[in-house]
């Protein structure tokens, strides 16, 4: 008799079982009410392949009044084991690569910023009267056009004092490029706002030429003390 309740209770274990895993699969299956579409059955390689852009990382909830955790999170359906699985064997992946190219964009920045300064002509480069490249910046120029690399090459003038002076400074590079250059090699050449970031060579020399000549000579003053002398306390140096 108590192999028989025995028998009896396992057998009801098992239909539970049985009808809870089959209750389980019909909702792994079918997530739509019935007669609607429904997408890829979950678990399945496409439905891996739906959820293969959710974001790593432990999700935020709302929970007793509060967020948790209480800085930003990913929000929305948990990760499934596998991509869980994934993102920490290959950790920090993709986020390495992420910073290496934010990083690489900004020296990239700094790279085209020096030779846009480089490729610029200031105002330094010009006459004071006619806004003529002077001999500076003839030397400037002929660099930009034969030595500067093609996807670097843009002979950049800085604007001046007013729109006309802006005008025939552009117009007076166009004309000097041509001469070195001919029509058909011309870069593009173009007005940029900007300032000095030095001083000409000439103030530069200048300054030392002025400073080399006012420069005194070397030397201790020094005077014996008569006191000293006569007080036998010795001789002065020499």
């Amino acid at each position: 008799m108590l192999n028989l309740k025995q028998f009896l209770c396992g057998l009801l274990l098992c239909s539970l079982l049985i009808l809870t895993g089959c209750s389980t699969v019909a909702s792994l299956t079918s997530d739509c009410p019935d007669g609607e579409e429904c997408g890829p059955e979950k678990w399945s390689e496409e439905w891996y392949a739906m959820h293969s852009d959710m974001p790593v990382g432990r999700r935020q909830v709302h929970k007793k009044g509060k967020v948790w955790p209480p800085y930003a999170r990913p929000t929305g359906e948990e990760l499934p084991f596998w991509h869980k699985f994934h993102a920490a064997h290959y950790w920090p992946h993709p986020y390495s690569s992420q910073d290496e190219e934010f990083v690489n964009s900004f020296q990239e920045q700094q790279v085209s910023n020096g030779w846009v300064n480089a490729t610029t002509l200031y105002d330094y480069h010009f006459e004071l009267e006619s806004q003529k490249l002077n001999h500076s910046g003839k030397l400037r120029l002929r660099w930009i056009l034969q030595e500067v690399p093609e996807n670097r090459r843009v002979a950049f003038t800085q604007i001046g004092r007013n729109k006309d002076i802006s005008n025939i400074r552009l117009q007076n590079v166009q004309l000097a490029a041509i001469e070195m250059m001919g029509e058909e090699h011309l870069p593009p050449i173009m007005l940029r706002t900007t300032s000095p970031s030095g001083r000409p060579a000439a103030e530069i020399d200048f300054i030392n030429r002025r400073y080399m000549e006012t420069m005194l000579d070397p030397h201790i003053a020094y005077e014996a003390s008569s006191s000293g002398a006569e007080g036998g306390g010795g001789a002065a140096p020499q």
